[in-house]
């Protein structure tokens, strides 16, 4: 239970804890005083106002272990009964020495007070620390130690004081704090919702690029042999399928909770369509992968032919699939011009969105190695 509000929990706990600690301490502190300096005639009331003060410090410790907490009807019982103590004051210490033997009644008193301002409203707690404070001066007129009353109630008053304005202090820092959290926390919000809208439009862009845009071309170019248009029917339904599933995704779902299919059978409609651009040696070992893992496998090895076809100055690329329990692999291989990576421009959508992309997109990865005059390999992995 929260006792004070608009309070960080990290705050509350601390406070809690401190009251704790004191109201413990105070008991043995109170305990040991107090039997020090009673008389006979006052012992029966003693050991009564004892055993009501040091049964409320095990009531904090009862309740502080099970709920993390001190609740305001504890605390407001505990202000009472030391209140009720204060007023006891007469029957509790020897009038003889009323001046001096006071001193535990003030120490018990004192701390509840304080105690209170750390783990409650002010609105109740320095109402109750002052009605504390006036039965202290009550009891100590009618113990016979006034003056013992008016010096311990201004001193009384000053603790009740600085421990509300510490705790005031504490709150407002903690308000502070709290308000400045939930603003990061909304900034952060911000910034993920605008890193998803970014990695949804590059989705999309890849999706089209590395599909339904290269169908498109290569049905505009014309000229295709009757295997290619087999292929590339066949591809356009791969294509259909990919922007449906792109539009029924929901936000958690993970590759794995969609249908696998057979990779090698993908690479090889993929390397007919574009057998007319660059001569492809496919070799290929059986596996499944979940279709999202293979539209990357796919995309990428097509934008890697497609590569090898505009730049590489050669007519034939090689594709090796492998698979074992661990990883599947797909190389791209072609003994062309080659380039350098390192000054390949950041614009260039292909090589980072739709090789790279493809598969870091499937939690999976891909090494480009080329150098001019030595022809590009391009290892595609992912974790099996």
């Amino acid at each position: 239970m929260r006792v004070a509000s608009g309070v960080s929990d990290p705050l509350v706990a601390l406070l809690t804890r401190v009251a704790l600690a004191l109201r413990v301490s105070s008991a043995v502190f109170v305990t040991a005083a107090a039997l020090l300096s009673v008389t006979a005639e006052h012992v029966a009331a003693t050991v009564v106002a004892l055993a009501l003060y040091d049964g409320m410090a095990a009531a904090y410790l009862l309740t502080v272990s099970r709920t993390k907490a001190l609740p305001t009807p504890l605390v407001v019982t505990d202000m009472f009964m030391v209140t009720g103590i204060a007023l006891m004051m007469r029957s509790l210490v020897p009038a003889a020495s009323a001046t001096s033997a006071a001193g535990w009644v003030f120490n018990a008193v004192s701390l509840v007070v304080i105690i209170a301002q750390f783990v409650g409203a002010f609105r109740w707690t320095v109402p109750l620390g002052a009605l504390a404070i006036a039965a202290f001066v009550v009891g100590a007129q009618h113990a016979d130690a006034p003056d013992r009353g008016v010096t311990s109630a201004f001193t009384l008053v000053l603790q009740l004081a600085i421990a509300a304005g510490l705790v005031a202090i504490l709150r407002a820092a903690g308000r502070q704090a709290q308000a400045a959290a939930r603003e990061h926390h909304d900034a952060a919000r911000e910034q993920e919702a605008a890193r998803l809208r970014r990695d949804a439009e590059r989705t999309a862009l890849t999706v089209l690029h590395n599909g339904p845009l290269t169908t498109l071309t290569l049905v505009a170019q014309g000229g295709l042999s009757e295997q290619t248009v087999a292929a590339v029917r066949a591809q356009a339904a791969i294509d259909l399928a990919v922007l449906a599933a792109e539009r029924a995704e929901r936000p958690g779902q993970g590759a794995d909770t969609i249908e696998s299919v057979k990779l090698a059978d993908l690479l090889d409609r993929t390397a007919a369509i574009l057998r007319h651009r660059v001569d492809v040696d496919l070799t290929t070992t059986q596996c499944t992968v979940p279709a999202a893992v293979a539209q990357a496998f796919a995309g990428a090895t097509a934008e890697a032919l497609e590569n090898v076809a505009r730049h590489a100055g050669v007519g034939a690329a090689s594709v090796r699939l492998d698979a074992d329990e661990e990883r599947v692999t797909v190389t791209i291989t072609d003994t062309g011009r080659g380039f350098d990576p390192a000054v390949v421009p950041a614009n260039r959508f292909g090589l980072r969105e739709s090789i790279t992309g493809e598969l870091e997109r499937v939690d999976g990865k891909a090494r480009i190695i080329s150098a001019r005059g030595k022809g590009t390999t391009i290892t595609l992995e992912w974790p099996a």
